[in-house]
């Protein structure tokens, strides 16, 4: 089989496979999550007796910084390098329980995809049991500091997020 044939070939099943993916809504999950963890105390208590949500974002956002840290892509490695900088172009959230006072939380933070500007981030936060209670998904666009436009994520960078 020649080269030409086989490129063809491998381009077939990729397209199939990418049409597949949409159609049926599979998601692809990060390989690999970092994990930091929380005690819930008296202050993250709203009226309704559980974790209010400007917490649970604000873990999100800590869990982020940290997993971006640990690879040497912080903010600031970004603007000194780079002259880029990150925002949180879409994000969801799936709540499906709650953390009370007392109890400790998990966020658990990783990386699925990275496209030519933007990458996919997938947290959890999890109770001390790992009982997954809020699910975040987080489209993160690359732009150029100055002229607030998208830009292509440096091949260092990719490499850097995308590692254990």
């Amino acid at each position: 089989m020649g080269c030409d044939m086989y490129q063809k070939m491998v381009d077939k099943i990729k397209k199939f496979l990418r049409k597949w993916l949409e159609e049926e809504k599979v998601e692809v999950l990060p390989k690999h999550y970092d994990r930091i963890s929380y005690r819930i105390i008296d202050d993250m208590i709203d009226h309704n007796g559980h974790v209010n949500f400007r917490f649970l974002c604000s873990f999100f956002e800590n869990g982020f910084h940290e997993y971006m840290k640990k690879r040497h892509a912080s903010y600031d490695f970004l603007i000194k390098e780079f002259g880029t900088t990150t925002f949180f172009r879409h994000q969801e959230i799936n709540y499906q329980g709650e953390l009370k006072l007392g109890d400790v939380g998990n966020v658990l933070t990783g990386i699925s995809e990275i496209r030519d500007t933007s990458f996919v981030v997938h947290q959890i936060i999890e109770d001390q049991s790992g009982k997954p209670l809020v699910i975040n998904k987080v489209i993160v666009v690359m732009i150029d500091v100055s002229s607030k436009k998208k830009s292509r994520i440096p091949d260092i960078v990719r490499k850097r997020i995308m590692s254990e």
